[in-house]
């Protein structure tokens, strides 16, 4: 009997500690230079759990938009280059924040990046496009984000304003996934857009990109997908 609940009791404490795990979404990561500039990302980690809670153990994996590992480069918030990969691994005790900022040292490329870790963090991430002589011409900020099976994003593309979107598959699966642009009245403006994303595939456009045909407008875009998938507006 005794057995039995040790037994119990091992099992209740592993589902606790899965039931913590955090699995969060940078849908865009971008980094390089192009001709005039250069854009790096910057991702700022928080552990803002309680006084007594364990540190944070961070893994943060990036992909490219074809589904490739993404191998970059970071400087941390010591100054100190870490060495170029596909991941980033480190702890993050209570109350701490972690910055790490990618060093833009190959060609322009795009993707995803996964966050996992034991506990509940905070994630975001900073875009930064500098000019050729390295000063800086503009910066957004966007939080992480979970991957759903729908969601809604914004859309402003009057007076010249560009709205992105940037989406991933991070599932071991096909998703094939349905997109519309829906006016302020929720009234879909042009038909809907079938799409399947493989595995581990990202797009990022802009809304007229996207929707080739898309009038000027403030609205959504809605996107269905059969599979979850992280979405972001850009």
């Amino acid at each position: 009997m005794k057995w039995l609940l040790l037994i119990a009791s091992i099992i209740a404490g592993e589902s606790v500690c899965s039931a913590q795990q955090t699995t969060l979404y940078f849908p865009q990561i971008a980094d390089g230079t192009f001709q005039g500039g250069f854009w790096k990302t910057s991702l700022f980690i928080t552990n803002a759990a309680v006084v007594g809670s364990p540190a944070a153990r961070v893994t943060i994996t990036f992909t490219r938009s074809d589904s490739n590992p993404f191998n970059l480069s970071f400087q941390d918030d010591q100054g100190g280059l870490l060495p170029a990969g596909n991941q980033l691994a480190f702890e993050i005790a209570v109350g701490q924040t972690r910055k790490f900022v990618s060093t833009s040292t190959g060609s322009l490329a795009s993707g995803f990046a996964t966050l996992t870790s034991n506990v509940p963090v905070a994630a975001n991430a900073v875009f930064s496009q500098f000019d050729a002589a390295g000063r800086l011409v503009g910066e957004a900020g966007v939080p992480s984000t979970a991957a759903l099976s729908r969601q809604m994003l914004f859309v402003d593309t009057i007076a010249g304003f560009k709205t992105g979107v940037a989406y991933a598959n991070p599932n071991p699966s096909t998703a094939d996934i349905t997109v519309q642009l829906l006016n302020r009245s929720g009234q879909e403006v042009t038909p809907t857009l079938s799409q399947r994303l493989a595995p581990n595939q990202h797009v990022a456009l802009f809304v007229d990109q996207l929707v080739p045909l898309a009038p000027q407008l403030v609205g959504i875009i809605q996107i269905v997908s059969s599979r979850p998938v992280a979405d972001q507006n850009l």
